[in-house]
């Protein structure tokens, strides 16, 4: 059998994007109907038979949503993952929503819900989008139902101005998302730029009003964004795995924000970003042990974009000054013994070498040695 598309609704062509484009407002359940056209021809047939003309309809759903819609997007969700790296209820239910605009865009058959694809970037004047969570019950594949939901997902996002869109997919050639336009940079991470967009690197140029602050929502896909760029450490956070893509393939995308954003939250820590608007040009994190009758042990890890290395000094004093805050003693930190330009910083804010682990990192060209600095507060 082979499936035809044709668009039924009129669907408003991309507008060129701009920096300085602000979401547009949502009409709850908007449709944009989709005609799925059985013709004759041979073939594996498709799981489910869905007759000689189906009309498909996709809706949008900008969060917070309320609990039906909630209940269909999880009943998706979990027909391929029992979990992600991030709180469904709590990004349903808004509360990244002050600055992190999320819409899910859902595809029906006869009003059952059987594919969706969701699209995230910042609440004001957002520059990257980022597409997750993208899945199709298994009786409904074969049919495109996953391109048209990523489609349409990508869509809003250039729409409300963004110059790129990223996403996370496992590593093998000929994925829906390629179908889509998206090229894959390295490792887990893919990309497709904006019509008429052409990356000059002026996103992280030098010279930018940038200051360190408490990281939100709004900048995970500014936080994706940075982690495809050449960073100034060969380790962006060593404890999760986030190794500079020229050193390593990267395993995390979408998730990479969540993960090391919760897991500060989670032990009484923070996350800081240097940061031009939603821009990030570096980022810290502070992650305390737990407390007990001895000395009060955090780790810390920090990076910045190669064209901001001079601000790691400052980017790292704020961490102490944060872990001291906290009631912290005792700092320590691991690094690649290959890291110079980081020992050095570390080693003007009074960091001390206590142990080599050999050979613990893998990186691009074979495995290193990891150095573990402490330092009194």
């Amino acid at each position: 059998m082979r499936l035809e598309r044709q668009w039924l609704c009129q669907r408003p062509g991309l507008r060129p994007p701009s920096r300085h484009a602000h979401s547009r407002r949502h009409q709850r359940g908007r449709p944009l109907c989709l005609r799925l056209a059985a013709a004759g021809g041979f073939g594996q047939p498709p799981r489910r038979e869905l007759g000689a003309a189906v009309t498909i309809t996709l809706t949008e759903h900008p969060y917070p949503l309320p609990p039906a819609e909630q209940f269909e997007l999880i009943g998706l969700w979990r027909s391929e993952w029992s979990r992600t790296d991030y709180d469904w209820l709590e990004a349903l239910n808004g509360d990244y929503s002050e600055t992190l605009e999320t819409i899910s865009v859902v595809a029906r058959i006869d009003g059952r819900p059987v594919a969706t694809a969701t699209v995230s970037f910042a609440k004001h004047a957002p520059e990257t989008c980022l597409i997750g969570n993208v899945v199709t019950l298994a009786a409904f594949r074969g049919h495109g139902l996953a391109r048209g939901v990523t489609e349409a997902a990508v869509e809003l996002g250039f729409r409300a101005g963004c110059t790129a869109a990223f996403l996370g997919s496992s590593q093998h050639e000929g994925n829906v998302y390629e179908r889509c336009g998206f090229s894959r940079l390295a490792g887990s991470i893919m990309r497709r730029p904006a019509p008429g967009y052409v990356e000059t690197g002026a996103e992280f140029e030098t010279g930018q009003p940038a200051g360190i602050r408490p990281a939100v929502w709004g900048d995970m896909p500014g936080f994706v964004r940075f982690l495809t760029e050449p960073q100034a450490t060969v380790v962006i956070d060593y404890e999760h795995g986030l190794i500079a893509m020229a050193h390593a393939e990267p395993l995390r995308c979408v998730s990479a924000f969540a993960v090391l954003h919760d897991d500060a939250a989670r032990r009484n820590g923070a996350m800081l970003v240097l940061a031009a608007g939603n821009r990030v040009l570096g980022v810290g994190t502070v992650t305390p042990g737990p407390k007990g009758a001895g000395a009060h042990r955090a780790k810390i890890d920090f990076a910045t974009h190669e064209n901001y290395a001079p601000r790691l000094d400052e980017l790292l004093a704020r961490l102490l000054a944060d872990a001291a805050s906290r009631e912290v003693s005792i700092i320590e930190t691991l690094i690649a013994e290959t890291d110079r330009s980081k020992l050095e910083v570390l080693s003007r804010a009074g960091f001390e070498p206590i142990a080599t682990l050999p050979g613990h990192l893998r990186l691009r060209h074979g495995y290193t040695d990891v150095l573990q600095l402490e330092r009194r507060l």
